[in-house]
């Protein structure tokens, strides 16, 4: 969106930016993540026995837990990946979407906050994630997440990422 801060044509464009900007903030951004973008420790939140799930329980899929920084910057969204164990041989095989390991065309799904929050080594974040099975494609996940302990106290209040869809 930072191609609108600057004339083109001649044509002053920057009061196109809010508007595309809070467009593009309303789904998750689905792109490679470097290592060093990440702030938090990562953490397991969904784990899944395909051989035993059924197709039902897929469909609406949700957690709490709690994630902690471990560097200071600026938090701007919650990042999503998976990994897939297939049995080897003589060990189990992993496909991993994770930002550390090569990257495949799943790539991560950036979940934007909307508004930018302090990360500082050591913080414990809150975070609830819903993941509710898109209606008009079962293959895409609308996603809702709420942070907490994130924004400045006397703010008193967390982020929450509305629906947003993902391919998955």
């Amino acid at each position: 969106v930072d191609w609108v801060s600057k004339p083109f044509c001649g044509f002053d464009l920057s009061a196109l930016h809010g508007p595309l900007l809070q467009k593009a903030l309303a789904e998750p951004a689905i792109r490679t993540v470097k290592t060093e973008e990440l702030f938090a420790e990562p953490k397991s939140i969904f784990t899944l026995d395909l051989t035993t799930l059924k197709v039902e329980e897929l469909s609406h899929l949700h957690t709490q837990t709690t994630v902690k920084c471990v560097a200071d910057g600026t938090l701007h969204a919650y990042v999503l990946w998976f990994d897939v164990y297939f049995p080897g041989k003589d060990a189990l095989v992993c496909l991993s979407t994770a930002p550390w390991h090569p990257e495949t065309h799943w790539k991560q799904s950036v979940v934007w906050f909307g508004k930018e929050a302090p990360a500082v080594a050591g913080l414990n974040l809150g975070v609830e994630v819903y993941l509710r099975q898109n209606e008009r494609n079962k293959r895409r996940y609308d996603i809702s997440l709420e942070i907490s302990d994130a924004w400045h106290a006397e703010e008193g209040v967390g982020a929450e990422a509305g629906a947003q869809s993902s391919e998955g």
